[in-house]
């Protein structure tokens, strides 16, 4: 009896790994669709998920690992939606900040005198001063 593994049973073995991998995004991807939200998300997770997927694909490329390039692409794809969702919101919320800012800006200069205005010699306080004759 061969207790080896044969070539077919471990490419059986990836494409299932591959498929479960692959699988464990959807829910991930299927809440940031309905929620339109990547709020509480790691950023840099993803960067860096993204960037493991592309090795791995090239290493599966490289080694003609089909079943792994497949997972590695399809899983890509999942993750990458997810991180471009990300970036947007960044740059949305950028955005946003930025109106915020010049808004309240704006609101400070309207309402506040200017720090380079001086005050007019008649609103100072006049100091009376008395000559006591003697």
């Amino acid at each position: 009896m061969n207790i080896l593994p044969t070539i077919m049973n471990v490419e059986l073995i990836g494409c299932i790994a591959g498929l479960i991998s692959t699988i464990s995004f959807f829910p991930q991807v299927l809440k940031v669709w309905k929620t339109n939200s990547t709020k509480g998300l790691s950023l840099l997770m993803y960067i860096f998920y993204v960037t493991s997927l592309a090795m791995w694909g090239a290493y599966a490329w490289l080694i003609e690992s089909y079943s792994l390039l497949i997972t590695e692409v399809v899983t890509g794809l999942f993750v990458g939606y997810i991180l471009i969702k990300m970036l947007k919101e960044l740059v949305k919320r950028d955005k946003g900040n930025k109106k915020e800012i010049n808004n309240v800006l704006q609101n400070i200069e309207k309402n506040q005198p200017s720090l380079t205005s001086h005050p007019k010699n008649d609103d100072k306080p006049k100091r009376l001063c008395e000559k006591r004759h003697l």
